[in-house]
């Protein structure tokens, strides 16, 4: 049996709790849905009072769903849309493919969901080629895990989207030029963005609020220009630029690489051009 303490914990200003403790932790009940709590932690083991501890966190409403999901065809997809969850604890598998009689067609079912504490992944499996854009899961702010799209356009899907608090992995890329922008919401993603291989030949129209991402990976794509960044602000580790045939444009780089919020610049391998950061820094961002 450790020491015993004196804890007064306050949520909202509101002292909701003195207690007289050994534990380390304490569970918290009783809290109102939906609401920002902000808790203030007091310890006194009646020598010392200790500098409070404090956090702040959202308690979420609603139904929450706690485990894996895996949507292969819009009938299991919509079935499960019928029961309106406002939350999914776990990860998200979306296989695309026309083999099932009734593949994904939209997503609007789940636009129930507000938030997801898991990884989300869209997968094209063998039978459908260069799917239409297609929407839906329209009011998810978050998404605390990695999002991954393997050859599948995401059109209007997650268009609300803010954060991401993991990696986003974009293989196989398909857009077309007349296709609406994706994720244009975007402002963190607290990980890697990752392109990966075009699928077709465009460049990305999209991610006009995107300001801050750890790194930066742009492989074997088949762009042209890198515009589609224009808003970075900042980029905490590196920029890899490689193997793009087509890409002779970085100017959308160039308000990033001028303020110098990154950690390195390396587009040296196999573009069409291959700037230094020299380059980029004289305003030479493109042939």
């Amino acid at each position: 049996m450790g020491s015993t303490y004196n804890v007064f914990i306050y949520i909202n200003d509101t002292l909701q709790e003195s207690i007289e403790t050994s534990e380390a932790a304490y569970l918290l009940n009783n809290l109102q849905e939906g609401v920002v709590n902000n808790v203030k932690v007091i310890v006194d083991d009646g020598n010392l009072v200790f500098e409070p501890a404090e956090i702040s966190f959202t308690t979420l409403s609603g139904d929450i769903y706690e485990g894996d999901l895996e949507f292969y065809d819009q009938e299991s997809l919509d079935q499960f849309g019928v029961n309106n969850f406002t939350s999914v604890i776990g990860t998200l598998n979306f296989g695309l493919s026309c083999a099932c009689e009734f593949p994904i067609n939209d997503f609007n079912a789940l636009n129930s969901i507000i938030d997801i504490t898991g990884n989300v992944y869209f997968k094209l499996l063998t039978g459908l080629i260069y799917p239409a854009p297609l929407s839906g899961l329209e009011n998810v702010k978050t998404i605390d895990g990695d999002l991954e799209i393997i050859g599948f356009n995401l059109g209007n899907v997650f268009n609300n989207l803010e954060v991401i608090n993991g990696n986003v992995f974009f293989n196989r890329i398909i857009q077309y030029d007349n296709d609406p922008p994706v994720l244009e919401k975007l402002q963190t993603i607290n990980g890697k963005l990752r392109f990966y291989e075009s699928a077709v030949e465009s460049n990305i129209n999209g991610f006009y609020s995107l300001n801050n991402i750890s790194n930066l990976e742009i492989h074997e794509t088949r762009f042209q220009n890198l515009d589609f960044l224009s808003s970075l602000s900042l980029v905490e580790s590196e920029i890899s630029i490689w193997w793009n045939f087509s890409l002779t444009d970085y100017c959308g780089l160039e308000p990033l690489i001028m303020t110098g919020a990154y950690g390195n610049f390396n587009a040296s391998d196999n573009n069409a051009y291959n700037p230094s950061e020299r380059n980029m820094i004289e305003g030479n961002c493109s042939l």
